[in-house]
């Protein structure tokens, strides 16, 4: 899950930014979102804090030149920031402000459920196969060495990620609750009635 990383103390998220700078990942506005509300959750405001957009690899060492008080980071590049003694962990956003949601979910056009379902159901299962394989096998050296291949990083690296197990099926409420947060800051105009959106397949 993405955590803000920053330096110095305090109580509010808002009152460990001295500058009133934070750094947001660049084009994930449902991001932004969740981190104004850790702002308001924690006793601050954020139309009181300036809001910058960073590529996710550079916001570790903008933090660590002062262009900014903290960022809302994800791994790898938190958790390699996080052995740096310079920069600390101030908070997790998502888990702080809708607990347990997940963090990434899966799209398609209703062009391509109705023209190429079957090709949807081979995607699935696949996706289903590999993620019960990573489940089955997290943590373990066979784990490490897959997903170092692909990202580079070594196994103290991975170590230090906090990487839970992958969840494959359809969870609407969830869904909701992150349809909620989007409606609430107006990056929705209307509710969704989600239940139709569903993409079943056995």
């Amino acid at each position: 899950m993405p955590g803000e990383l920053g330096e110095g103390g305090g109580i509010s998220i808002e009152s460990r930014l001295p500058r009133g700078l934070l750094i947001l990942p660049s084009g994930v506005p449902v991001d932004d979102r969740g981190v104004f509300n850790e702002i308001k959750k924690t006793g601050g405001d954020p139309a009181k804090v300036n809001y910058r957009e960073v590529p996710f690899p550079q916001m570790p060492d903008a933090v660590k030149i002062k262009q900014a008080d903290a960022a809302h980071a994800v791994d790898p590049f938190m958790a390699n920031a996080l052995r740096d003694p310079a920069l600390e962990l101030l908070g997790w956003p998502w888990s702080s402000v809708l607990p347990g949601v997940r963090a990434a979910h899966w799209i398609a056009t209703g062009e391509t459920v109705e023209k190429r379902p079957e090709l949807l159901r081979k995607w699935v299962r696949a996706m289903r196969k590999g993620a019960a394989w990573l489940n089955a096998n997290n943590g373990n050296e066979a784990f490490y060495k897959l997903i170092g291949s692909y990202t580079r990083l070594n196994r103290e690296q991975l170590q230090t990620m906090k990487i839970r197990n992958i969840e494959t099926d359809i969870d609407v409420p969830d869904m909701r609750r992150l349809a909620g947060l989007m409606r609430e800051h107006a990056l929705l105009d209307r509710d969704l009635d989600l239940e139709p959106m569903v993409f079943n397949t056995p």
